[in-house]
Order: C-alpha cells, then structure tokens, then sequence
C-alpha cells in the first residue's frame, strides 16, 4: 500500500497521503476535500494506516456497488449535518443561524 493512495476519512475519496511538515512532523492530507491532520505520535499513524484502511476501502467499495448502502450513507450524512447545526444554533459563542448555516453547507459541500 503506498500512502499516496490511502483513502481520506472525511470524504472517502482515495486522495489522502501521509505527509511531513518543515519540522518533520506527521500529517495525513487530502487532495479532493484539503482536511489535513497532524499525527501526534508515528507509531499511531501506521497503526492507523495497517487497521482503518482495509476498512475504509471495503465501505467504499460497498457505498459504490450497493443502492442501499448508499442511501444509507446519505441518511447518516444528513443526520450528522443535522446535528452539527444543532450544536452550532446551541453555542452562545455562535453567529447568527443564518451565518452558521451557510459556514455548515459550504463544509458539507466540499
């Protein structure tokens, strides 16, 4: 498995690669949806890349070849979506609802 084609947790795209900083810090990035996330500790990225991975990819696979599995997927999307807009109207610190919607749908659109 080479980590340039390890598949990005927030988007399931296979574009996420395993990447070092100036500092040589670890990093996963993603070429389709930009998430970057710092690794704190090596040992836990390739523990990640050698159990999540296989995972990862097997509900790929399933999300593109099965109907269900997609519509599934879609309703969990939308679920959180909903949530997450319900923590943001929730917080005292938040801009208004219009605000946090419109920051949440160009998250969720990306």
């Amino acid at each position: 498995m080479k980590t340039r084609d390890l598949v990005c947790p927030y988007c399931l795209a296979h574009a996420s690669s395993l990447r070092f900083d100036r500092k040589g810090r670890a990093y996963f990035t993603c070429g389709a949806c930009g998430s970057r996330a710092f690794v704190v500790a090596l040992c836990n990225a390739v523990r990640s890349i050698a159990l999540v991975q296989p995972l990862l990819a097997a509900r790929v696979e399933e999300i593109e070849q099965d109907a269900d599995a997609r519509g599934r997927a879609a309703m969990i999307e939308a679920q959180v979506a909903n949530a997450l807009r319900a923590q943001l109207r929730a917080r005292p610190d938040a801009p208004s609802a219009e605000v946090a919607d419109t920051a949440l749908a160009a998250a969720v659109a990306r």
